[in-house]
C-alpha cells in the first residue's frame, strides 16, 4: 500500500478505474453465462409451450365446430337437408334463388353470373350446382354468404371457390364505404333433392 500511495494521483485513479471495469468485465462475463443463457432457455421452453398450447385450442375448436355441426344436424330429420323440389330443373331453379337471396342480404356484391350445371345421380339422391360470380365483394361480405350458404338448410356446399383481387387499371377517388369492396369471386354450390320416385316422394 505503502508504495501505491507514492504513485501520482492521476495513476491511483487511474488503476482504481482500470480495476473497476476488470471487476464490471467478469460480474458481465458471469451474468451473460449463467442468467442470460438461462433466461433464454427458459424463454425457449415458454415459446414451446405456448406452441402446444395453440395446437390444443386449435384442435378443441375444431372438435368443437363439428359438435356443433352434429347437434344442428341430430335436430333436425334427413329430409329436411334436401331441397323439396323433385326434379332438375326445380331443384337449380330453387337453389339458384337461395343463392341471389343470400347474396343480396349478406352482402353489396353485384351478380355478374348465375350459371346451373347438369344434375348428378347418386344412389337415393340427386346434386344439382350452381356457379356464382361476384364482384364488388368485402372480405366480410365474402365471411356473411360462406357462413350462410353452409349453416342453412337445406343444406348448401361449397364445391370450389376463386377469389381474386380486384385490379384496378386507373384509380378512382374511393367513395366512403367502398374501400373494403375489392375482391372477385365464382363459387360453385352444390345442393341435393331426392328425384321424383326416390324415397317415397
Amino acid at each position: 500500500m505503502n508504495e501505491l500511495e507514492r504513485l501520482p494521483t492521476w495513476v491511483q485513479r487511474s488503476l482504481a478505474w482500470g480495476l473497476l471495469l476488470l471487476l464490471l468485465i467478469v460480474a458481465w462475463k458471469l451474468f451473460d453465462g449463467y442468467y442470460l443463457q438461462r433466461l433464454q432457455a427458459d424463454i425457449g421452453q415458454l415459446q414451446q409451450e405456448q406452441r402446444k398450447k395453440q395446437r390444443v385450442d386449435a384442435i378443441l375448436a375444431r372438435g368443437k365446430a363439428v359438435q356443433a355441426l352434429q347437434e344442428r344436424m341430430a335436430g333436425q330429420s334427413v329430409q329436411a337437408l334436401y331441397l323439396k323440389q323433385d326434379g332438375p330443373s326445380t331443384a337449380a331453379s330453387a337453389l339458384q334463388k337461395r343463392i341471389k337471396a343470400l347474396v343480396e342480404s349478406q352482402s353489396r356484391a353485384r351478380i355478374l353470373t348465375l350459371k346451373p350445371y347438369p344434375a348428378v345421380e347418386h344412389e337415393g339422391f340427386s346434386e344439382v350446382a350452381m356457379e356464382v360470380r361476384m364482384k364488388d365483394l368485402s372480405h366480410a361480405g365474402l365471411q356473411r354468404i360462406l357462413y350462410g350458404l353452409e349453416s342453412r338448410t337445406p343444406l348448401m356446399v361449397v364445391k370450389k371457390i376463386n377469389i381474386k383481387r380486384t385490379v384496378q387499371r386507373y384509380r378512382p377517388v374511393v367513395k366512403p364505404g367502398k374501400r373494403d369492396n375489392q375482391l372477385t369471386a365464382t363459387l360453385i354450390v352444390g345442393a341435393y333433392f331426392v328425384p321424383r320416385g326416390e324415397g317415397g316422394g
